[in-house]
Order: C-alpha cells, then sequence, then structure tokens
C-alpha cells in the first residue's frame, strides 16, 4: 500500500478541507467497487449465461425474474451516480477558475453516467416484457432477445468508451498533481485504455480481468480518501 500512496505534499489539501465531501467521496468510491464485485460475482458464479444471447438470457431471465431488476439498478444505475459524486471530489471546487481539461472531464463524468442509466432503463424494461412473454412462443422470444440486445450492442458499441475515457481523463489530471509514487493514476490510466481496446469482439473474452481491475481502482481512491484527515489535494489547484 505504500507504494500506492500518493506524495502527501502533493495529493493533499490543509486539514480544514471539508471532511464532508471527502467522506461522500471515499463511499461512492467504496460502493462503486462494491457494486462491480457484485456484478463481477454474478457473471461468473450465479449467472453466467447472462450475455449468451439469446437463449441464455432468456434462461436467467426465467430464472431470477425480478431480482435482475435489483442487479441491473445495481451495477448500472448505483455506479452511475456515484461516479458523479467521485468525479466531484475528485475536482473539487476551488477559488481558481477550473482548466478545459477539468470541464472536460467532468462531462465526460456525466456522459458515462447518462449511459449507465440509460442501459440500466433499457435493461429493467426489456426484462418486464420477457417476463411478460414467459409463457409466449419461445421462437418468437428468442427474436425479440436478439432484436433488443442488437440495439443495446449498438448502443454500448458507440457510448460504452465513455467510462474508460473519464479513467483516462481524471487519473492524468492525478498524475501531473503528483511527483513520485504515480502507481494508482498509471493503473487508471491502464484500465481505461484496456476498456477501450476490450469493446473489441476478440477482446471481449478479458472482460472480466477489466471488470476486477475496475473494481481494484475504485476501492484503492476509497481507501485513499479515508486514510487521512485530509482529501486528494484539488486538481483544480494545479491546473493552470
Amino acid at each position: 500500500m505504500k507504494a500506492l500512496r500518493l506524495d502527501t505534499n502533493i495529493m493533499y489539501l490543509a486539514s480544514n478541507i471539508n471532511p464532508t465531501l471527502r467522506k461522500r467521496g471515499a463511499v461512492a468510491a467504496i460502493i462503486c467497487s462494491v457494486c462491480y464485485i457484485i456484478g463481477l460475482f454474478t457473471l461468473i458464479y450465479i449467472a453466467p449465461d447472462l450475455n449468451q444471447l439469446p437463449a441464455g438470457r432468456l434462461k436467467v431471465i426465467d430464472e431470477y425474474g425480478s431480482l435482475l431488476y435489483l442487479w441491473y439498478f445495481t451495477v448500472y444505475g448505483v455506479v452511475g451516480l456515484c461516479v458523479l459524486f467521485v468525479n466531484h471530489a475528485l475536482l473539487q471546487p476551488h477559488s481558481s477558475l477550473p482548466s478545459i481539461l477539468t470541464i472536460l472531464t467532468t462531462l465526460v463524468a456525466y456522459l458515462s453516467a447518462s449511459y449507465l442509466f440509460i442501459i440500466c432503463s433499457i435493461e429493467i424494461l426489456s426484462n418486464v416484457f420477457f417476463l411478460s412473454q414467459h409463457y409466449g412462443e419461445a421462437a418468437k422470444r428468442n427474436e425479440l432477445t436478439a432484436q433488443i440486445y442488437s440495439v443495446l450492442i449498438n448502443l454500448r458499441t458507440y457510448t460504452e468508451w465513455s467510462l474508460d475515457v473519464w479513467l483516462i481523463l481524471v487519473n492524468y489530471l492525478l498524475f501531473q498533481a503528483t511527483k513520485k509514487n504515480v502507481y494508482l493514476p498509471i493503473f487508471g490510466i491502464c484500465i481505461g485504455i484496456v476498456g477501450i481496446l476490450i469493446l473489441h469482439p476478440l477482446l471481449q473474452a478479458y472482460a472480466l480481468y477489466y471488470v476486477a481491475a475496475i473494481a481494484t481502482w475504485f476501492m484503492l481512491v476509497g481507501i485513499q480518501f479515508l486514510s487521512s484527515k485530509r482529501s486528494f489535494r484539488s486538481i483544480l489547484h494545479i491546473q493552470k
């Protein structure tokens, strides 16, 4: 853990920084991590057929029913909300004007949250529809499943990278804000790059490793917030 600690002379503000903002950032980061862990555990041990379209997905929907509503809300809706809190805590307001890069980072955070909320809504509504068609013709259900998830796949192709771009931007700002011990921001940048690369069909087999890595990053950020009475140094403070 010492290797992951950022330079305290650079990365922390004085102890009079708003402790509420620091705590919110810590809680949001840890919740994000837990949500990703729940998603990872589910895909590996509980419902590995969830991404097998269409038969596997329909099997999971029929088996777990309304429990999937809670799962989608957790891994998409809650994560989207927490990303905004983490972004605000890392880019906390300062008296100086924010740089273009910090503004861009915040905009990408909102884009990512919007994408997660939309995916959450589509997944839940589609599950409601499929459950209502539980006793319908199997071939028709399979066809409808393929059609709906082709839309989801196209949506993800064009927008799923938003969270990865946010990871790259916010960790680049953290990288700029430290003189040494840059392992955490470098780790975050690498996760963002890998997240974009695994959108390619040939690399999607490594998606679960990506989920594990991003869960680790959020957990480390949360621990970093909680490990001192001082917060991360405001990135806005060091931007020119």
